[in-house]
């Protein structure tokens, strides 16, 4: 009887030390508002980011990142675009003339915000050098930044 009782409580601190906390579970507010804005979305991992939830998954082939508040407003997605002819022609056009535009281009992402414009960032490099470009829609080149290969675009919740 000691035996088996044992065995039980070594179980259960072993599933209960097993669980993975850093994969939240998001409150009904919060699945709702995201099932409504990606109803077609696969593949979703929920993480905790400061105040808010994210989510990673995948839509119409892409990989994205949404970010929203316990009550299920949405701020922020990132989406990583797979080509550089998937930018908007004014941003191709801007970034092609450039200085930059001889960089190897890194890697590419839109950001759609709630209460604001949306940013795309174009991360290139050269030699030991690396920089985020801002863009707006428009192609205006906000900021180069250097890159802190961080790219959770935090900043602009």
């Amino acid at each position: 009887m000691k035996r088996n009782l044992l065995i039980w409580f070594a179980s259960l601190f072993y599933f209960t030390a097993c669980s993975n906390e850093d994969t939240p579970m998001p409150n009904a507010s919060v699945l709702e508002a995201f099932n409504v804005k990606y109803p077609t979305a696969s593949q979703v991992k929920w993480e905790n980011k400061n105040s808010y939830l994210t989510a990673e998954f995948s839509d119409n082939n892409q990989a994205h990142t949404a970010w929203f508040d316990a009550q299920g407003q949405w701020y922020m997605t990132e989406t990583e675009l797979q080509d550089i002819a998937q930018l908007p022609p004014e941003v191709l056009t801007a970034f092609q003339s450039s200085p930059y535009a001889a960089w190897t281009t890194d890697d590419l992402d839109r950001l759609e915000r709630s209460d604001a414009e949306t940013i795309y960032v174009i991360e290139v490099k050269k030699g030991n050098q690396e920089y985020d470009l801002h863009y707006s829609t428009d192609g205006i080149l906000l900021q180069a930044v250097p890159d802190n290969d961080m790219d959770d675009y935090e900043e602009y919740l």
